[in-house]
């Protein structure tokens, strides 16, 4: 349950980790790999160093472009297009992804060779463009799908929540106005299952999702805390930090610190931190 938790608040940094250390194995195979050829052959037509060189620059060029995709992917714009324009953004990404590799990886080189007090020569043709094009835009469709297959996989494993179906307008049980859902509907490894609103403690903002806190379990809505923690005013949240948001029924103490913040604990023993730019508020539905 605790490694859930960790997973659930820190996707993201996880998600990360995993990428760098694909990248990093990958690429140190693949350097391992040109060495061991050139050893076979018998044949020295680099020093150790350079399969190293190559390979790390091209892993720290696809590692520093990795963020723009996954900037493309999280908009909202891009998952409501059609597949043709949808795969037609795609293609237009992995060119500029292809071609800020490029950039990256021979800039870096060529620094490194300059230390050395060596040239380095990537040789810029159409032909090495298209090489370099073929691979790099095929890596790019690898990532979009190994970024999908994370998230579906997370969404499974971890859940996520959702407020149930509103009824047809023309449906007797329709109230006519929008009002705050007392239930989440939550799907997790197929099943779904209902959560209380008014078991709910606590909000962290967590990318494009918002964690919901429940005693020990968490629950990821994707939304903005901003407007969920409007929708949830009636149920007693109160927003405290650009990343937290608690039910103020459940507040133990407000301790302030030296910095113009404050720290903040729930009976549950929870301790979430409070910013100056919502501290006041806070002072305010205190008194």
């Amino acid at each position: 349950m605790e490694l859930q938790r960790i997973w659930q608040r820190h996707t993201g940094a996880i998600g990360a980790l995993l990428a760098i250390g694909y990248v990093l194995v990958n690429n140190s195979i693949n350097a391992s790999s040109v060495l061991m050829e050139q050893t076979r052959r018998g044949v020295v037509e680099f020093a150790s160093w350079e399969p190293w060189v190559w390979e790390m620059t091209s892993a720290t060029g696809t590692l520093l472009m990795l963020p723009l995709m996954f900037w493309l992917l999280r908009r909202p714009q891009f998952s409501m297009q059609t597949p043709m324009f949808a795969l037609m953004l795609l293609t237009i990404g992995g060119v500029v992804f292809s071609l800020g590799h490029i950039g990256i990886m021979v800039l870096l080189r060529e620094l490194i060779y300059g230390l050395q007090g060596l040239e380095y020569n990537f040789n810029f043709s159409w032909f090495e463009l298209i090489y370099e094009l073929r691979k790099d835009i095929w890596g790019f469709f690898f990532w979009v799908v190994a970024y999908q297959l994370y998230h579906y996989f997370l969404q499974q494993l971890l859940g996520e929540a959702r407020v149930p179906d509103e009824p047809p307008i023309n449906s007797p049980h329709a109230s006519g106005t929008e009002s705050t859902p007392e239930q989440l509907l939550v799907k997790k490894l197929g099943r779904e299952f209902i959560v209380q609103l008014d078991d709910v403690e606590w909000l962290e903002s967590s990318g494009n999702y918002v964690n919901l806190h429940t005693g020990d379990q968490v629950y990821p809505m994707r939304a903005t805390i901003t407007k969920l923690t409007e929708q949830l005013e009636s149920k007693g949240f109160i927003r405290i930090h650009r990343s937290y948001a608690v039910k103020f029924a459940l507040i133990r103490s407000i301790k302030p610190i030296p910095s113009g913040d404050a720290e903040l604990e729930l009976k549950s023993g929870q301790r979430l931190p409070v910013s100056r730019r919502f501290k006041d508020a806070l002072k305010t539905s205190v008194c």
